[in-house]
């Protein structure tokens, strides 16, 4: 601003310049830094009036100079100021999304169709546990920024922050921790309450959504009115563990309810295991077109209660392991909220060393077994995940329950790829053998 000021002011003062200097200035302005070259009829040096009005004409030239300088030193640093806001609106808004996802997996929608007293009872505990979550997201958001700054480089002001891969590692952190309440198996009350209704059926009819309050409010809201408070007590037990360490969940072998399923509807086992199932499940099974990753909510859902049924009924698993197993298999999956604009399988899902892109992403590690049946010859018949051993690091010491699943296909493709070699005769069991293949792993 004082150049400004001081530039009118220069300007005010060309206005006393004589007319007679200013037509001489006209004369000499194509070199005002050097005096005009002798010769004949022109004098060695301008008349002292018409030197004062070019030195009075430099100055003005020079503050006008120094204020457009000033101007456009102004204007960059409000761009770099516009800049860095918008750059700190993004950030904040880029860390702002995990946050919000604690939100979408824990509202229950308007349109969700539940009973006056349903609603009521589910608002009592997830509201709380909304707070709780809350309170200590500052804490989880100052864990993932730290875990993601460049600490390589000593002037904290320079170090920078990955924050996108902050915030993917708080929303892991969240769908996990949601996965964990689902199958936390540290014993309650409510372990009977579901006991009983696995049995009867019918509990699965109007689940339609995947958001873990929102299922399990309508299970719930299923339930004979007298055990709906009994069963949200159980449910607000197990929240009052999210984002602790230590979890009790079931071993990676009972886990794997779903996985079952597999080898129970490949060709040479669907018949029997066909036989044994409700007519409506049995007509939607052999529908064309199937699988059992394209199934809706609800039809999924009841598959499982019926499956682990079967396990107790086998005596594969007791009741309160099976219980545990269906719920387990409910549980949010990080491939329905996690980085779903990425794909799964093909060749985009893996980098160039052969590792998943999400997997790597997040983080992922451990541990996988397949089971694949084999004929006389070697070919394989079908193949399956048996267990999983995985862990994240991004999620410290928790099972990383929710992502377990993201390591499935290209183990699958793996073992497809591998040499096909005749079992051992002795191993054979109605022509076909049954061989686990062991894959390790780890990010380089």
């Amino acid at each position: 601003m004082d150049l400004f000021i001081a530039a009118r002011k220069q300007s005010g003062r060309l206005g006393s310049v004589t007319i007679a200097g200013l037509l001489m200035l006209v004369c000499a302005s194509h070199s005002l830094a050097q005096p005009p070259a002798a010769g004949p009829g022109v004098p060695d040096a301008l008349p002292g009036a018409a030197q004062g009005d070019v030195q009075k004409l430099r100055e003005f030239k020079e503050e006008s100079r120094r204020v457009t300088e000033y101007d456009r030193l102004r204007s960059d640093a409000r761009a770099e100021k516009k800049k860095q806001l918008d750059a700190l609106e993004k950030d904040q808004g880029m860390l702002a999304l995990p946050r919000q996802l604690v939100d979408h997996l824990f509202e229950l929608p308007a349109s969700l169709k539940l009973s006056a007293d349903g609603r009521a009872l589910a608002e009592a505990v997830l509201q709380p546990h909304r707070e709780r979550a809350a309170a200590v997201w500052p804490a989880w958001q100052e864990q993932a920024v730290a875990a993601n700054t460049d600490m390589s480089v000593k002037r904290k002001a320079d170090r920078k922050v990955d924050l996108k891969q902050a915030a993917l590692q708080l929303s892991a952190r969240t769908v996990n921790e949601a996965a964990l309440w689902f199958s936390d198996a540290e014993p309650h009350a409510s372990d009977a309450v579901w006991i009983e209704a696995l049995r009867r059926g019918g509990l699965c009819a109007n689940l339609a959504d995947i958001e873990p309050a929102a299922q399990m409010a309508t299970l719930i809201d299923a339930l004979p009115a007298d055990q709906r408070a009994a069963a949200w007590a159980g449910e607000a037990a197990r929240l009052s563990r999210w984002g602790q360490e230590a979890r009790e969940v079931l071993p990676p072998a009972e886990r794997a309810l779903e996985d079952g399923l597999v080898p129970a509807l490949a060709p040479a086992n669907a018949a029997k295991t066909l036989a044994g199932m409700p007519e409506a499940l049995r007509t939607a099974v052999q529908a064309p077109g199937w699988t059992l990753a394209s199934q809706p909510p609800a039809q999924r859902c009841e598959l499982l209660r019926w499956w682990s049924q079967e396990q107790v009924r086998l005596k594969r698993l007791g009741p309160r392991q099976a219980m545990l197993a269906w719920r387990t298999a409910l549980a949010p999956r990080s491939q329905d909220f996690l980085l779903t604009g990425q794909p799964r399988s093909g060749a985009e899902a893996v980098d160039a060393g052969g590792y998943p892109r999400v997997a790597r992403q997040l983080g992922l590690e451990g541990r996988v077994v397949a089971q694949q049946e084999v004929d006389a010859a070697g070919m394989p018949l079908h193949t399956f995940i048996q267990r999983r051993e995985l862990h994240a690091a991004s999620l410290g010491s928790p099972l990383a329950l929710a992502l377990e699943h993201e390591l499935d296909q290209a183990t699958l493709d793996r073992v497809a790829a591998m040499p096909r070699s005749a079992p051992d005769p002795a191993t054979l069991r109605d022509g076909s053998a049954t061989r686990r293949v062991t894959l390790e792993w780890v990010m380089k």
